[in-house]
């Protein structure tokens, strides 16, 4: 861990680090969080191990680089610790602070941030230049991509502190994705979402036989209307409604547990697309058949001139309408 593990890793470079409204004022002593002479100690040999480890380091080369971060780190800190130690626990403010920083709070941070930025990233640039220099090539490969992904991370990071200190900000920074707020706002759609869903599941799934028979009932109505049948032959029509609905509801009760099953989405394990294809043609084929019957014994009953009507009627409603006699072409 380098100053920039305290500096940043800890928060400075966090995406949405939200300066608290107020300055700190700097006294002595220093108030605050601030790590011990061990704890920074234990972050820098740790770094180290895990350094050791990605870049597959041998003994004499792990040591090299502890004892160049051990040398280089502590006395930064100690030299800077007056101007760090404030931009740190001012961060750590903001993410205890409910509430987001005035515009000006966090220009002012931004202003004082960007020295210790600045001097420790130039700090990193020439350990990363000496550490370079111990690699084997094939270790120094590796490094070089990882060294040019956190350069371009500092560049990011020091062009937005940059914007800060000129007081530009952007609203999403402050109540982006990853704000408190944010978060607070995702956490409520999130349970609004899981509460939906859990009374989704809870609900009964349509019955689509039920469904398809409340489709036959105004399929009939419409027949009944549009062919003006008489009073004998709305009795027969509405007979045979019963009679194929009573069995198309018997089907449904043969295989009600099937169709719960099917409807509920739940699948015989292993089945392919084809055989569950398969189980919804066996299931409502049947009805579908059914309906088909109910068209053709309705289609029985019209006499020749009810026909002729509805079709006059049906042909006059579909035609375009005339223009006015004198209408400009």
């Amino acid at each position: 861990m380098t100053a920039i593990g305290i500096l940043l890793l800890i928060g400075l470079g966090a995406q949405d680090a939200l300066p608290p409204a107020e300055p700190a004022v700097v006294e002595e002593p220093l108030e605050g969080f601030w790590p011990t002479e061990r704890m920074a100690e234990m972050m820098l040999k740790r770094w180290a191990a895990d350094a050791a480890d990605r870049h597959q380091l041998d003994e004499t080369q792990h040591a090299a680089l502890e004892e160049m971060l051990l040398a280089r780190w502590p006395k930064f800190m100690k030299e800077n610790r007056r101007q760090l130690q404030p931009v740190i626990n001012r961060f750590l403010e903001s993410r205890i602070d409910p509430d987001p920083p005035e515009e000006g709070a966090v220009q002012d941070w931004a202003k004082q941030a960007l020295p210790i930025y600045n001097e420790a990233r130039t700090l990193i640039g020439e350990l990363n230049a000496e550490f370079g220099k111990i690699l084997r090539p094939e270790q120094f490969e590796k490094f070089e991509g990882d060294a040019k992904r956190m350069s371009g991370f500092m560049d990011r990071f020091g062009e937005r502190l940059a914007r800060w200190e000129r007081g530009e900000f952007e609203e999403n920074e402050f109540t982006g994705r990853d704000s408190r707020r944010g978060r607070r706002e995702r956490n409520r759609e999130a349970r609004r979402d899981a509460a939906q869903l859990a009374k989704a599941e809870s609900a009964e799934p349509t019955d689509q036989i039920l469904a398809e028979l409340t489709k036959w009932d105004r399929y009939l109505e419409d027949f009944l209307l549009r062919y003006q049948l008489d009073e004998t032959q709305r009795v027969a029509a509405r007979s045979i409604r019963k009679e194929l609905g009573e069995r198309a509801l018997a089907h449904r009760e043969r295989h009600m547990d099937e169709i719960v099953a099917l409807e509920r989405g739940m699948r015989t394990p292993g089945a392919t697309e084809e055989e569950v294809a398969e189980k919804l043609k066996e299931l409502y084929g049947p009805i579908d058949r059914l309906f088909g019957e109910f068209e053709q014994r309705l289609d029985r009953l019209p006499t020749e001139a009810q026909r002729a009507s509805a079709d006059a009627e049906s042909s006059k409603t579909s035609s375009p309408e005339l223009a006015p006699s004198g209408a400009s072409e």
